[in-house]
């Protein structure tokens, strides 16, 4: 149990930490190639982008907020015996979350 303790502390500061060095590392490399580019052009590029970049964004944090859920039904679903002796998440259940998240966000509910 100290050992997945001790795995959560030093990844609580090390993902910021390669987060960061990782984003850096992209902002440098994204200004170094476009750097004789005409404004307009990237600006045209990068609005599209940004719909890619906003849909990524979208299916990580739905997926965070499945996970949850997921994790809940699970518990629920062993607590009743439903899953017999192993704990694990049935397929039906990613599904199901995902598909709960998915329309809800799709029909504009804020909440999550």
């Amino acid at each position: 149990m100290a050992t997945g303790l001790i795995k959560i502390t030093v990844f609580i500061v090390l993902a910021p930490v390669l987060g960061m060095a990782l984003g850096f590392i992209l902002m440098v490399a994204t200004l170094w190639t476009f750097r004789s580019a005409r404004p307009s052009r990237v600006d045209a590029l990068f609005r599209k982008l940004q719909l890619v970049s906003a849909a990524f964004y979208s299916l990580g944090h739905g997926t965070n907020d499945a996970q949850k859920t997921m994790g809940i039904i699970a518990i629920l679903l062993f607590s009743g015996g439903y899953l017999g002796s192993e704990f694990y998440v049935p397929l039906w259940v990613i599904l199901a979350a995902h598909a709960a998240i998915g329309l809800g966000t799709m029909a504009g509910d804020g909440v999550s």
